[in-house]
């Protein structure tokens, strides 16, 4: 007798290949429908760009670490603690912080050193809700 390497004849073998991947792209058919449904359920975004306020991102060089930076000095440089130490500095180093302004005008008056851009319409913190 021969012997043979499968107790299935290939045909066999080659319908089972073809059942799952339609199972699979079944699944991901009705998984998709599924998410169009609910984005077009949800809420709109419009309301977030209807806004006259904007965040802009404000760079400040760093300043050079004093021995014993108060919590006034951290806050200003936006630091919470601070372990650096002189020979960690590096002056080209600089930091971001992003702050509300009423309208663009009111960011273009207050960037005398034009060190502010436009991060986003609408206030700070509000475009990861």
């Amino acid at each position: 007798t021969a012997h043979r390497h499968s107790s299935r004849p290939a045909w066999r073998r080659c319908h089972l290949v073809i059942y799952f991947l339609t199972m699979a792209f079944i699944t991901v058919a009705i998984g998709a429908k599924w998410q169009h449904v609910a984005a077009n359920r949800s809420e709109g975004t419009t309301h977030l760009y209807q806004t006259g306020s904007i965040c802009g991102m404000e760079r400040i060089a760093s300043s050079a670490p004093t021995e014993n930076p108060t919590e006034e000095e951290d806050a200003r440089n936006g630091l919470q603690a601070t372990s650096e130490s002189a020979d960690e500095y590096d002056p080209n180093e600089e930091t971001i912080t992003f702050v509300t302004f009423d309208s663009m005008q009111s960011m273009e008056d207050g960037d005398a050193e034009n060190t502010t851009t436009v991060a986003h319409c609408g206030d700070c913190g509000q475009c990861s809700n």
